[in-house]
C-alpha cells in the first residue's frame, strides 16, 4: 500500500501517505482503537470504498482493478445474511456471481468446526456465534490466495476461537496471506506471525511477534538518561520507549527494563 488517504468528509478515515506492506503467506494482525481506520483499510483492499489518494496492489495487480479479487475473500465484521438462507444458500449465491467456492470444502471445515449439523438451518434460528462460524466454514474453505477477515473472533466462544486460530495458521502453512482484525491483543499474539497497528489512520507500528523477544520496554526518561541511540529505539511515546536489547547496558537499564509483549507495543503505539 502506497501513500494512501481516505476521507470521510471532514473525518479523517486513513492520514495521507499512509503506507504498509503485507507479507505473503503470512497471518498478520491489524491492531487499533475504534476508528483508528482498520476497516477503512479492509474496505479498500477489497474494492468496497476507493481510496482519495494512493494505490492498493494485491499480487501485483491494483485493487482498483476487479481481477485483484479473482482469489480473494472478505468477512466483514458486520454481515447482513438473509433471515430465511442457510450456508449452502449463500455458497450458490457466491458462485452465481463469480465465486468458486467448492460446497465438499465447506462441508468438511463446518465438520472441523463441529458445525456440519447447522449448515442447512436458516440462519434466523442460529446464534450470532453459530452464524460467524458458519461463515467462517465458507470464507476459510478451500484454497484461497489472499483472506481478509474483520474481527473474525467475535462472537466465537473459547472452542471456536481455537479451532478457528488452526485453521488460519494451516492456510498461511500452506501459503494463504491473511490480515485479520482484532481487538483481542492476547488471542493475536498467540497467534504468532506479524502484527500491524494503526492509530488516528497513521501505520504506528509493525513487526513479527517473533521479534518481540528482542525489545524491552523504558520509561522514557530512563532510556533518554542512558542516552540510548534513536537506531536502538524501536518505538517512543511521551512516557515510555522500546528498545532493543542490544542497546542496553549496565545495572539502570536492567532494573528498569521489562519483557514486552504485544499489549506493551500498542499502548505505546497509541500514548
Amino acid at each position: 500500500m502506497q501513500n494512501l488517504g481516505k476521507k470521510y468528509g471532514s473525518i479523517q478515515g486513513l492520514a495521507p501517505g499512509f503506507c504498509c506492506e503485507i507479507e505473503r503467506g503470512v497471518n498478520t494482525v491489524l491492531l487499533g482503537s475504534n476508528g483508528a481506520g482498520k476497516s477503512t483499510l479492509m474496505s479498500i483492499m477489497v474494492g468496497l470504498r476507493k481510496q482519495d489518494t494512493g494505490e492498493v496492489f494485491i499480487d501485483g495487480v491494483s485493487s482498483l482493478n476487479p481481477s485483484s479479487r479473482e482469489r480473494l475473500r472478505y468477512l466483514p465484521e458486520d454481515v447482513e445474511m438473509p433471515k430465511g438462507c442457510n450456508l449452502l444458500d449463500l455458497v450458490r449465491e457466491y458462485n452465481k456471481n463469480g465465486a468458486m467456492i467448492d460446497t465438499d470444502a465447506v462441508k468438511e471445515l463446518a465438520g472441523q468446526f463441529r458445525c456440519s449439523d447447522r449448515i442447512e438451518r436458516k440462519m434466523k434460528s442460529l446464534s450470532k456465534g453459530q452464524r460467524r462460524l458458519l461463515l467462517l466454514s465458507l470464507i476459510l474453505s478451500g484454497n484461497p490466495k489472499t483472506v481478509i477477515l474483520d474481527e473474525p473472533m467475535e462472537a466465537l466462544d473459547p472452542t471456536n476461537i481455537h479451532l478457528v486460530r488452526n485453521r488460519i495458521n494451516q492456510m498461511c502453512k500452506s501459503g494463504t496471506t491473511v490480515l485479520q482484525s482484532t481487538h483481542r491483543i492476547h488471542e493475536a499474539q498467540r497467534q504468532g506471525g506479524n502484527y500491524l497497528i494503526i492509530h488516528d489512520g497513521v501505520n504506528k507500528a509493525s513487526g513479527t511477534m517473533n521479534n518481540m523477544k528482542n525489545t524491552v520496554k523504558l520509561p522514557l526518561e530512563v532510556a533518554d538518561s542512558l542516552g540510548i541511540p534513536a537506531e536502538h529505539r524501536f518505538l517512543s511515546s511521551p512516557e515510555h520507549c522500546i528498545v532493543n536489547r542490544e542497546g542496553l547496558s549496565g545495572d539502570t537499564a536492567q532494573k528498569h527494563a521489562t519483557d514486552v509483549t504485544l499489549e506493551d507495543i500498542f499502548l505505546v503505539a497509541v500514548e
